[in-house]
Formats: C-alpha cells, sequence, structure tokens
C-alpha cells in the first residue's frame, strides 16, 4: 500500500506541474481539470483501502464545492455589473472609479486584478464596501419605486372607491324611482282593471238592452202589420158603406162631407203604408 501510494504522488505531481500553468482567468484552477486529474490519477486496479476511498470522496466533494463557489461568484459579478449598469447615473463618480481601481481593470473584470494575498484583501475589502453601498442604493431606489407605486395605487384605489360611492348613490336614487314608477304602475293597473269591469258591465248591459229593444221593435212592426191589414180591411168596409149613403143621399152638404170622411180614411191608410215601409227600409 506504501508503494501504492508513493507511485500515486509522484503521478499527481506529474499532472500538477503542467496543470499549474493552464489557469483561467480569475487566477484560478479550472475544476474540470481537477476532476479529470483526480480520475487519471485513480489507478484501474481496485483500493482496498477504505480511508483513500473516503479521501477520494471528499475531495470529489470538495471539487463540487468549488464548482458551485465559482458559479455563484460568476454570477454575483454579472448581478453587479447589471446593477452597475442601471444604477449609473445615481452613484457618485469617485465611488465607482475607486471601485474600478480596488475590483475592476480597464477591461471590467474582477478575475484578472486578483494576483497576491495583499491585493486580494484589498480588493475584497473595496468590493464588499461597493457591494454594501450598491446594494444599499438599489434598495433605496426600489423603495422609492415601491413607494411611488404604493402611492399611485392609493390615488386609483381613493378614486375607484369615489366612483364606487357614486354608483351606489346612483343606483340608490334609481331604485327608490323605480319603487315610485312600480307603485303608479301598480295604481294605474288597478284603475284600469275597475274601468275594465265597468266597460264590460256597461257592454253586456247594453247588449242586453240592444236584444231587448229589437224583440220589441219586432213585435211593434208585427202590430203595425195587423193594424194596417185591419185599417185596410175597416177602410174597404168603410168605403162601401160610404158609397152606399153617397147613392142614397139628396143633399149636397151631406154628400160633400161624406167624400171628405172617404178621403181622410184614405189619406190615412196611405199614411199607414208609408210607415210601413219606411220601418221596412231602416
Amino acid at each position: 500500500m506504501d508503494q501504492q501510494e508513493e507511485k500515486l504522488s509522484v503521478e499527481t505531481l506529474k499532472f500538477v506541474k503542467p496543470m499549474q500553468k493552464r489557469k483561467t482567468r480569475d487566477n484560478s484552477i479550472d475544476p474540470k481539470i481537477f476532476k479529470s486529474l483526480v480520475l487519471s490519477v485513480i489507478p484501474q486496479k481496485k483500493v482496498d483501502n477504505e480511508t483513500f476511498v473516503n479521501g477520494l470522496q471528499k475531495a470529489r466533494g470538495l471539487l463540487s464545492c468549488l464548482e458551485r463557489s465559482f458559479e455563484k461568484s460568476y454570477q454575483y459579478e454579472d448581478k453587479l455589473l447589471r446593477c452597475r449598469s442601471a444604477h449609473n447615473h445615481s452613484h457618485d463618480s469617485k465611488d465607482w472609479c475607486s471601485s474600478d481601481r480596488s475590483s475592476f481593470g480597464e477591461s471590467g473584470s474582477y478575475s484578472k486584478k486578483v494576483k497576491s494575498k495583499s491585493s486580494q484583501t484589498r480588493s475584497t475589502t473595496n468590493v464588499t464596501e461597493s457591494c454594501s453601498t450598491m446594494s444599499i442604493t438599489c434598495l433605496q431606489f426600489q423603495y422609492e419605486e415601491l413607494l411611488k407605486r404604493y402611492q399611485a395605487l392609493l390615488k386609483a384605489y381613493d378614486e375607484r372607491g369615489y366612483s364606487l360611492s357614486n354608483q351606489d348613490d346612483a343606483f340608490h336614487t334609481l331604485y327608490e324611482r323605480i319603487k315610485e314608477t312600480y307603485a303608479e304602475l301598480a295604481h294605474v293597473n288597478k284603475f284600469l282593471i275597475i274601468i275594465g269591469e265597468k266597460y264590460l258591465n256597461l257592454k253586456y248591459k247594453k247588449l242586453t238592452q240592444k236584444l231587448w229593444y229589437e224583440e220589441r221593435i219586432e213585435r211593434l212592426k208585427c202590430a203595425a202589420r195587423s193594424i194596417f191589414i185591419t185599417a185596410e180591411r175597416a177602410r174597404s168596409d168603410l168605403d162601401k158603406q160610404l158609397s152606399r149613403c153617397l147613392a142614397s143621399e139628396q143633399d149636397t152638404a151631406m154628400v160633400l162631407l161624406l167624400e171628405k170622411i172617404k178621403k181622410c180614411n184614405y189619406l190615412f191608410l196611405e199614411n199607414l203604408r208609408l210607415k210601413s215601409r219606411i220601418e221596412e227600409i231602416i
């Protein structure tokens, strides 16, 4: 086991020396290269030592943690640059210049300036200060924007409440008018029902009276016809008697009187005949 470990250490030194030249832009070794290095160093033969396996697992966990930390740092740098570009007008130029000198280079990259321990400590201090000021400024601007939006929402809420109250008042007045109109219509409907009942009663009464009068008129017509027939018979009898009297009478005055009576009977009969015809026409 000791010989295998010595071989592994020698092989790791062989791989580490060329890998020191292949560093990333932020002066750190790429975690993918570490992973390939560890995988290449592991021998193909099975290792029975549990401590060695645990060490490899810990190394893998450390590599994964380093990968996550690098990703988080890149994300934080992107957010920081976005915040700077979004709120560049609100920050002081001196603060930005100091933060640029301490953290960012001419190309805007934070990782190229990290070369020694002293510069790292100064840059981390300046970055934390600039980040704190930037975060405070961003939070302040967000608070102001939220406050403006809150005030606008309050104003819109008040206007909406006022309009709703006006609508409620209008609906209340309309409801009162509808109630009054409904009461008036109910009264008018009741009055119309009474008038309709009276009209139907009068119509029925008129119909009954009309039928009664029509029957009576028919009776009177029948009576008039019978009277006319009776008068015709009486006139003919009277004319016969008058003609006999005129034939036997010698007094002129009496003769004239009988002729007048005969003429009056004839006119009376003609009058009855004309009345009966007029009634039939009507």
